[in-house]
């Protein structure tokens, strides 16, 4: 997925639904967008990562929409700046 702007990023919502609750997770709007290839990649590692850790699902969904704007601001393979 391209981003035409800042503005656009700003307004992603992402959301889930697990045993009838609808969880609102925010996209952060990253400085730059720089590299979007591998975001979800990105998101599903952070989400997993903090559900093995047994953080609940807003709080690991929080995380890895963190990790995507990371992500979002760097080139190549997510290394954690």
């Amino acid at each position: 997925m391209a981003f035409e702007s800042s503005h656009h990023v700003r307004e992603l919502r992402q959301s889930y639904l697990c045993r009838q609750t609808v969880y609102e997770i925010p996209a952060y709007e990253p400085r730059q967008v720089v590299d979007a290839t591998g975001c979800g990649d990105t998101y599903s590692a952070g989400y997993l990562y903090m559900r093995s850790l047994g953080a609940d699902i807003d709080a690991s969904g929080k995380f890895a929409a963190a990790m995507c704007t990371s992500k979002l601001e760097h080139n190549g393979p997510y290394d954690g700046k």
